[in-house]
């Protein structure tokens, strides 16, 4: 019965209770908690809601209302968490004091967040009738909503009757018993009759049949799992973690019809004339190629792509042995297709593959695109891709060379980045932490190094390297003021200065943002070090008073 007690959340994942202070401590800095604590306490967490594995609500902050979704991953050591918030903290890494914040109240009073899944499944045993009238009140209420509904009736059952208007006078009798508790699934047998009309479709058909298939979802991703070498250059996709959050019943009946005999007839039917679509524009694509039409070439594979992704997420849908057989021809046209194309098709079907959680196929056609690759920049699309599907098994040790194979060739804070958070995962990162220091000293990128010293707080090293004037004028404004940001506690006075360095280059930014930093730093500076950046009267460089935030 603990379960029902007043604080406990009774209908969250054993992820979410998961969630305690000892991951708050695992995963932010002390300073940061501090300040999170104090926003908490006082009561700034406002409008809270749990959906899933995500917590939203607002934080009154200083300087406004922030609007903040934490999202709860799974980490190797427990609970991880990834933020969104509307703070000017937004852009820089790690959980900002409003994320935490939203942590604590998750934390210490889960019975105050609003479950959106406890809503919804009440919602699923409405009738249609009631559930349009409560979207008709809510677009009333909100019209902004408009857009989101017009996107929604978009798809390819859009123009059936059904789609067209809710219930009227004129409904036929049992019409309500038959909408009790059922729900409006897309039929794949238009689908069928526009690819025999047409047996190329247009690019905007097929997207909005992905559509259908697969919503997109706006989720952060675990560290090592989603940008730097997450994902290959110009190849934006879906989390590399599997099928998780799309429709559980693409193209299928209504739940528990099962797969009769007439809907696995309509999907293999629909496979076999995608799969003709996937042939055609593969041979169309080889073809202006071979010809030295490489516009041509780029806008066929395209379509390929949009149709290879559509005939993998077909094979998600519920189906009986009279359709799998037909699904798993489907996926062999779209492996076969993507190695008649190259390199790029190859990387392209190994995401699609994975999205469909089919990890195998995409790990081999991963490494088939690492073997054919002859650009430097190929090379590193494969690497990454390699790296994401061994990541997505949970296997960060197997995706580690590949990632500090890309960092060598070419180092940036990105990929760097990368490799931290997958030697993090596989418990190798004390040993290799040396060694990438010393490639970064032998480097002699300053600012590179510099980044990498400040996220492992090696603060007496990156102090006694900030004496160089030299050293730190390589550095961007942006990272001396990280830098200084992190010494405020440890060395007010250095703090100061580099706040007043990074106040006279030209491309300082917002001298209201450097007021805030000085004013969080004021009450630990001497009286000889309180003057602010710009002079005594508070003006910066551009004569605007620092203290007008």
């Amino acid at each position: 019965m603990d379960s029902l007690r007043p604080g406990v959340r009774p209908t969250a994942s054993a992820l979410m209770a998961a969630v305690d202070e000892a991951m708050l401590q695992r995963l932010v800095p002390e300073p940061v908690r501090i300040r999170a604590l104090d926003l908490f306490l006082l009561g700034r967490v406002e409008s809270r809601l749990v959906s899933g594995t995500r917590l939203l609500g607002e934080v009154r902050g200083s300087r406004g209302v922030y609007r903040t979704v934490v999202h709860v991953l799974r980490g190797p050591e427990g609970p991880d968490a990834a933020a969104q918030c509307e703070c000017p903290r937004r852009a820089r890494a790690g959980l900002c004091k409003h994320a935490v914040a939203l942590l604590y109240a998750w934390i210490h009073e889960p019975a105050t967040f609003a479950s959106l899944d406890d809503r919804l499944r009440r919602l699923e045993e409405r009738p249609r009738g009631q559930l349009l009238e409560l979207i008709h009140r809510l677009v009333e209420e909100e019209p902004a909503l408009l857009a989101t509904l017009d996107a929604a009736g978009a798809g390819p059952h859009a123009d059936t009757p059904d789609a067209a208007g809710g219930p009227g006078e004129g409904e036929r009798e049992g019409e309500a018993e038959r909408d009790e508790g059922s729900t409006d699934a897309p039929s794949p047998a238009r689908w069928v009759l526009q690819l025999e009309r047409q047996p190329d479709p247009e690019p905007e058909e097929v997207r909005r049949w992905l559509a259908t298939l697969a919503p997109p979802r706006a989720e952060a991703r675990s560290p090592g799992r989603g940008g730097g070498d997450g994902a290959p250059t110009g190849a934006a996709g879906p989390p590399a973690e599997g099928p998780a959050g799309a429709d559980p019943n693409p193209v299928g009946a209504s739940p528990g019809a099962g797969d009769d005999g007439e809907a696995a007839g309509l999907r293999s039917a629909l496979s076999l004339l995608l799969q003709g679509a996937l042939w055609r524009q593969a041979g169309l694509a080889v073809a202006a190629r071979a010809r030295g039409e490489a516009a041509a070439a780029r806008w066929l594979e395209q379509r390929w792509q949009d149709l290879a992704r559509t005939a993998v997420l077909l094979g998600r849908a519920p189906r009986g042995p009279a359709s799998a057989a037909g699904a798993e021809c489907g996926l062999t046209s779209v492996v076969l297709t993507a190695q008649a194309l190259g390199v790029p098709a190859l990387l392209a079907a190994s995401r699609f593959l994975l999205e469909g959680g089919h990890e195998g196929m995409a790990l081999g056609l991963a490494r088939c695109a690492l073997e054919r690759a002859r650009t430097p920049a190929e090379v590193a699309d494969a690497r990454a891709r390699l790296a994401q599907v061994w990541l997505a098994r949970g296997q960060p040790e197997r995706a580690l060379p590949y990632l500090a194979a890309n960092f060598t060739a070419q180092p940036d804070a990105e990929r760097l980045a990368a490799v931290e958070a997958a030697a993090r995962a596989a418990g190798q990162w004390d040993q290799l932490a040396p060694e990438v220091a010393q490639h970064l000293e032998a480097l002699g990128d300053a600012p590179l190094l510099a980044e990498f010293l400040r996220r492992q707080g090696a603060w007496d090293e990156l102090a006694a390297r900030l004496d160089d004037p030299a050293w730190r004028g390589a550095l961007p404004t942006r990272l001396l003021l990280a830098i200084a940001d992190g010494l405020r506690r440890r060395d007010p006075a250095r703090a100061a200065a580099l706040y007043r360095e990074a106040m006279a280059r030209p491309d300082a930014g917002d001298p209201r943002a450097i007021a805030a930093r000085w004013e969080a730093l004021a009450h630990r500076l001497g009286r000889d070090d309180g003057l602010p950046p710009g002079g005594p009267d508070g003006r910066g460089p551009e004569g605007h008073r620092d203290g007008g935030a």
